[in-house]
């Protein structure tokens, strides 16, 4: 059985190959949205019965991306087997931050749309959120202050890629699990205050 420190890595490199594309494959249509506004089809789609944020988050999911969340699943499990000292406490508390970190992304991509209905500038903020989530794929305690705090509670890459491998390995605070969900529902919040907002300014393509 291979010690507490070799899990770690092998932890960390299941959830770099797979975590990342999980997250972000369930918002693929974000990357279209622009071209929907400017062809009208967003019109459309808030004539139809359904919430007006469904189809811009959801409307590009494929059924194979179940195939991504599964094997990230697998692995992760895996992984966790071999990490000493893992309590159902540690389990159960990395699946919450794991849902939180969706969370977040989902409120960010909810913010991306936001701002694709004001200024139709989709791409470069989605483009940008991609590169700075790159830094995630190791964990935070690598970067130096004030990198460190910058990409933990500003962006935040830590609380969404760190934070929950810190909790299944007993190494996240009680604080850092409170400050994790306050700052994931916090934002959800904030974000779809925003698309409201975008809503009621919103003129459509034929204006």
């Amino acid at each position: 059985m291979p010690d507490i420190h070799s899990g770690k890595l092998f932890y960390f490199m299941r959830r770099l190959i797979y975590w990342i594309p999980c997250r972000n494959s369930f918002f693929r249509n974000v990357y279209r949205f622009r071209q929907q506004i400017l062809n009208g089809y967003f019109d459309n789609l808030l004539l139809k019965p359904l919430p007006s944020l469904f189809h811009p988050l959801f409307g590009g999911s494929d059924v194979l991306d179940l195939l991504i969340v599964i094997l990230s699943v697998v692995f992760i499990y895996y992984a966790g087997l071999h990490i000493n000292n893992v309590t159902p406490l540690h389990v159960l508390t990395y699946i919450l931050l794991v849902l939180n970190g969706f969370l977040i992304s989902l409120g960010f991509h909810i913010c991306v749309l936001g701002t694709g209905i004001l200024s139709t500038a989709v791409d470069n903020t989605v483009m940008l959120y991609r590169d700075l989530t790159q830094m995630g794929r190791l964990p935070i305690e690598i970067y130096q202050e004030p990198l460190r705090g910058f990409i933990t509670f500003v962006i935040p890459v830590g609380i969404m890629m760190t934070y929950p491998g810190q909790a299944l390995m007993g190494l996240l605070s009680i604080q850092g699990i409170v400050l994790a969900f306050i700052f994931g529902f916090g934002l959800l919040f904030v974000s779809i205050q925003f698309w409201n907002f975008a809503l009621r300014n919103y003129t459509s393509a034929s204006n």
